[in-house]
């Protein structure tokens, strides 16, 4: 069960990256969902959101690339980490079961 924390990052990253990451302040195509999260963290004002990115780590048992790490280097390359489908996939099951 993922804390409220995680769940709002979730589902905020979700949205954009399901909008095609238009501009914005915090999220980046080029990152993925562990760099986001930090990135998120550090603009919230709570400490429930810095405990977000640790539990995010801990879900992917501290693996770098849980998506592969060749896509990752692509994907970020080109900018298109948010359309990763194994990616968006993971975060709908996490939110929705």
């Amino acid at each position: 069960m993922l804390s409220e924390g995680l769940k709002i990052f979730l589902s905020e990253w979700l949205a954009w990256a399901e909008a095609d990451a238009p501009p914005h302040p915090i999220f980046k195509s080029s990152l993925g969902l562990c760099t986001n999260v930090m990135n998120w963290a550090e603009c919230q004002a709570d400490e429930h959101d810095w405990n977000a990115y640790r539990e995010l780590k801990q879900v992917f048992h501290g693996e770098l690339f849980p998506f592969g790490e060749a896509r990752y280097e692509r994907d970020m390359r080109l900018g298109i980490q948010h359309r990763n489908e194994a990616r968006l996939a993971w975060v709908k099951e996490k939110l929705y079961g």
